[in-house]
């Protein structure tokens, strides 16, 4: 007979009460796979840097701006956390299984985004620079084919044409005018001889520097870089991989499988450049790389000053001559105010002011270069923890029994709610038959089945015992698998 009445919540409490052995099997196979899933996962170390950006500008909306798009950059191309420390200033952590890992690990990508910032913060005027120097070039290549052509415009003096078209010229050039020529050319051999000797100078300490950056480089920490070494190692692997699939199963390249080794290979062959290139990058970075770049730049403008004297040198030694040897023309004032006069004028204008704006932009870059280069810093570097950060084991574990007995008394329940759709005490005759129940035959057990009952509980116990462990290493492999103890 079914029993429709319906149950309180104390007759389930006491159901799952009856069957206390299943729930604490259950929490106990919980616990049990939790800790051999955490004995599988290694313990994880966290080091942590701090990166800090000075700058001169007193904003604190640009310092806010630049210190956001810093950690939106770090976090979506590298596994780290990022957080702000203070007010202009980046905590980077980074967790591996070896503490000394992720303290290389993390130190290597401070200093790889530091001197990628400060590479990028110097403003492009190198190619500004570079521009003038060609125009100024140029510019002394017209003027002294123009005096070539014309040596009477050297007699012109350096005003507006109309102004020197009132001075009338004899048909010769004076005493006074040979001699300020002669005076010019000494100048300028004087000055070739000054430039020479700064570029005697500085050649030998450009040498000496640039050994100094080679031996930097040959000297390069890549090799010690923990990442760097995984990705050799793993490349090595995947190289061993692709040759057995392909020698011993003769698969070709096409197959799948060793196509799908290829890409693997190619990424870490990718991210192996990178590496190399930052390593390179950083070494460039150091203080003689920067005093070799300022050494190159200092000699660059030398050859061009040297350049430029030589070609005015030679143009004046042979305007000098065409003059002493023959009389040049009387210029008049309709040639003082030619076209050509004037021409000439607006080139050696525009020479003058190529000439200023170039040394205008050399130094503002120079300026701008150290003043931005040491805008992002590595503050504090990290060191290789003590002590791990997780995963709480025990805690894990406990958490695991807590929730096991939380499922065990929900099974309890569903085990035990099967008998209340049955008569089982005198509320459910009441309940359905509104009759009183006189009278109750209590259930006899004979000395048979008390026999089989003593027989089965050892096989029901191993039963168990069996499913309990098989239950246990299959919770175990799940939580492996999933991770989700990596997840918490």
């Amino acid at each position: 007979m079914r029993s429709r009445r319906p149950h309180t919540l104390s007759e389930y409490v006491r159901a799952a009460r009856v069957r206390k052995l299943l729930v604490l099997t259950t929490a106990l196979v919980f616990a049990a796979a939790a800790y051999l899933a955490l004995k599988r996962q290694p313990q994880l170390y966290e080091a942590a840097t701090v990166i800090a950006i000075e700058t001169k500008s007193n904003e604190a909306a640009d310092a806010s701006r630049r210190l956001a798009a810093a950690q939106s950059q770090l976090t979506a191309q590298w596994a780290v956390r990022v957080s702000e420390q203070g007010a202009n200033g980046l905590r980077i952590s980074y967790r591996a299984s070896d503490p000394e890992t992720a303290a290389a690990a993390v130190n290597a990508l401070a200093n790889n985004f530091v001197a990628e910032h400060t590479k990028s913060a110097v403003p492009p005027s190198s190619a500004e620079a570079e521009a003038l120097r060609q125009r100024a070039l140029e510019l002394s290549a017209r003027l002294r084919e123009m005096e070539e052509k014309s040596p009477w415009l050297l007699g012109l003096k350096d005003a507006a044409p109309v102004a020197a078209a009132s001075v009338p010229r004899s048909a010769a050039p004076s005493a006074d005018a040979l001699r300020a020529q002669q005076l010019t050319i000494e100048s300028l051999k004087d000055r070739q001889y000054l430039i020479q000797q700064q570029l005697a100078d500085i050649e030998p300490r450009i040498v000496t520097v640039r050994q100094m950056v080679e031996q930097q480089k040959k000297g390069s920490n890549l090799r010690d870089n923990p990442t760097y070494a995984a990705l050799v190692s793993r490349r090595t692997e995947l190289e061993g991989q692709r040759d057995t699939l392909i020698n011993r199963q003769e698969l070709t390249e096409k197959h799948p499988r060793v196509a799908a080794i290829i890409d693997q290979i190619a990424a870490i062959n990718r991210q192996i450049d990178e590496l190399r290139q930052q390593d390179a990058q950083q070494a460039n970075q150091s203080p003689e790389g920067r005093e070799l770049r300022s050494l190159e730049s200092e000699r660059n403008r030398l050859k061009l000053e040297l350049e430029i004297t030589n070609r005015e040198l030679a143009r004046r030694s042979t305007v000098a001559t065409t003059v002493a040897q023959t009389p040049a023309p009387a210029p008049t004032r309709d040639a003082a105010a030619s076209p050509a006069a004037q021409a000439y004028f607006g080139l050696k204008r525009s020479y003058d002011e190529t000439l200023a704006r170039l040394d205008s932009a050399e130094s503002k870059s120079t300026a701008t270069a150290a003043t931005t280069a040491e805008t992002w810093r590595v503050s504090e570097a990290a060191t290789a923890p003590q002590r791990p950060v997780g995963p709480s084991r025990w805690l894990l574990v406990a958490g695991a029994f807590a929730t096991g007995l939380a499922l065990g008394a929900i099974f309890a329940v569903i085990v035990g709610a099967r008998r209340f759709a049955t008569v089982q005490d005198a509320r459910d005759v009441d309940f359905d038959t509104r009759l009183p129940l006189l009278a109750a035959i209590p259930k006899t057990v004979t000395d048979g089945e008390r026999k089989r009952r003593a027989r089965r509980a050892p096989l029901r116990l191993a039963f168990g015992v069996v499913v309990a462990v098989t239950a246990t290493v299959a919770l175990a492999a799940v939580f492996v698998a999933t991770k989700i103890f990596s997840l918490i």
